[in-house]
């Protein structure tokens, strides 16, 4: 991690420099950061919010177990397959129409 923090601060100083980064890592990171933010005082704002539900739908791996099994329970297998269709986009002005 600290190599691409170091890359983008001093990429005006080595222009020739190629960064090679793994986009899944993108998902990952901007899952668990804003996971770790959240608190009883800090809820998630829409955009946290829609990108954490888009990604408990598109990516279920990323759940606990419990997680998994929290969706599993208390959304329809069709509604499911629904969220899934939809591109990132589609889903976020989906979501923020409704929520």
């Amino acid at each position: 991690m600290k190599s691409f923090a170091s890359f983008f601060k001093h990429a005006d100083l080595d222009t020739d420099t190629i960064l090679y980064f793994n986009p899944t890592i993108s998902d990952k990171l901007i899952f668990y950061s804003i996971a770790w933010i959240l608190t009883p005082d800090n809820i998630p704002n829409l955009f946290e919010s829609a990108f954490m539900t888009y990604l408990q739908f598109h990516k279920p791996h990323y759940l606990s177990d419990e997680g998994q099994k929290f969706i599993a329970n208390n959304f329809a297998v069709t509604i499911v397959g629904q969220v899934k269709s939809l591109s990132k986009k589609d889903y976020f002005e989906l979501y923020q129409a409704h929520f």
